[in-house]
């Protein structure tokens, strides 16, 4: 290139440089596109909802209900929240502390955790540490052996404390069938069940809860209906109406991200969707979230 004779060489040294700052200028480019966060989905399916950045709605027929049963002064005989796969079960446990009355601190513990389901040991050691997770400042400090009578010696020191400080603990064991299939492996013993319903009887202050897709009665491998015989069931529904068009234009209308009444908060138009288009995915799902 350098050999070539004028003005040629000149010419060449001279747009060799025009290329050198436009590959700079492109290489810049790229990485300005590179370090930039991908644009977040707001609409996720098949797992909880994390109300601050995904969108979600209030089942408030579900959490009334909840609230309800939770503050009877005689004590909750225990609950079964029920509904389809995917209808927002593990979603509404999830976000329950926004929802209820500050004297009522909710535990949920997913029976899909290894850290619960492994063994019996397994399971009272997550309890003990989700229960005093949602009670710092009420510590309990004997070190209970991690057996059933461990566990029935630790909520009723629970229940004292409870007792004392006017609140209510819900104990939501999410995916509960788990529990059912482990008795079956024999990994969990049918005593299990016991311990549950003695402290269902003597624990007022606090509230067992089992979200599933099953019914007490559809379970095998225990005679569930013996040891929850007054345990009420509250079913999650599919959307209404009125729920899917808040999904669908105002999916974070609850997140904390934005003050309340901020409009920078994501919004869609109910034209957005096509018209008619809330009302034909309403249809054509039969509300059902997951769809």
């Amino acid at each position: 290139l350098f050999r070539s004779p004028e003005p040629l060489m000149s010419e060449f040294r001279t747009a060799a440089g025009h290329w050198l700052e436009i590959a700079r200028a492109q290489k810049e480019q790229v990485q300005k596109v590179l370090k930039k966060e991908p644009t977040p989905q707001i609409f996720r399916a098949g797992d909880p909802v994390n109300r601050d950045q995904e969108a979600f709605v209030p089942r408030y027929s579900v959490l009334g209900e909840l609230e309800r049963q939770i503050l009877m002064s005689t004590g909750c005989p225990g609950l079964v929240l029920y509904g389809r796969r995917r209808t927002g079960k593990s979603t509404v446990l999830r976000n329950l502390i926004a929802f209820l009355p500050e004297h009522v601190k909710p535990v949920s513990i997913s029976m899909q955790s290894a850290e619960a389901f492994t063994s019996i040991t397994h399971l009272i050691s997550t309890i003990e540490k989700e229960i005093g997770k949602a009670l710092p400042k009420n510590q309990i400090k004997d070190d209970f052996s991690k057996d059933l009578p461990g566990l029935t010696m630790m909520l009723n020191q629970w229940n004292k404390i409870l007792e004392k400080e006017e609140l209510r603990l819900l104990l939501a064991i999410d995916e509960y069938e788990n529990i059912d299939m482990k008795i079956g492996e024999k990994v969990f013993s049918e005593d299990l069940l016991a311990s549950i319903r003695e402290s269902i009887q003597n624990h007022r202050n606090i509230t067992w809860l089992f979200a599933g897709s099953h019914e007490i009665t559809e379970l095998n491998n225990a005679q569930w209906t013996s040891y929850l015989v007054s345990a009420r069931t509250i079913e999650v529904p599919f959307f209404s109406m009125e729920e899917t068009r808040l999904l669908l234009t105002e999916p974070l209308q609850f997140s904390n991200l934005w003050p309340k009444d901020s409009q920078d908060r994501p919004r869609f138009p109910a034209d957005f969707w096509g018209e008619n288009g809330i009302e034909d995915i309403q249809l054509q799902t039969a509300g059902w979230p997951h769809l």
